[in-house]
């Protein structure tokens, strides 16, 4: 992402209450109310070697911070009514990223015993 820095003063930085997930979105809706237009360019490419270490994270875990920050994401930024929508279906997304973790632990469990 490249902004100037008249546009970051004017609509502000990085909002912390994100953890991880859509701070970028956020900040890009907030340039875009301010009247600036948001440019996607297919051509630029960027190889980022990371994740490792979140990758590590059990599935449940990162479901709950995705979620945690989708929530902050709706509240401040959409209707009230979507973000209670929103509500009804995050214990959902966490009872099946529990199974993913039970299946991803099964999985290691049989090939150890082999």
């Amino acid at each position: 992402m490249f902004f100037r820095k008249e546009i970051l003063d004017r609509i502000g930085f990085f909002d912390e209450k994100f953890f991880i997930w859509f701070e970028e979105v956020d900040l890009c809706l907030r340039a875009k109310r301010a009247g600036y237009k948001i440019f996607y360019s297919p051509e630029l490419k960027i190889i980022h070697y990371g994740g490792e270490s979140f990758k590590q994270e059990m599935t449940l875990l990162k479901q709950r911070r995705y979620n945690r920050s989708l929530s902050y994401y709706f509240w401040k930024n959409k209707p009230h009514w979507q973000y209670f929508v929103l509500q009804i279906f995050g214990p959902l997304s966490l009872l099946l990223a529990f199974f993913v973790d039970v299946i991803k632990k099964h999985r290691k469990i049989v090939y150890v015993s082999r």
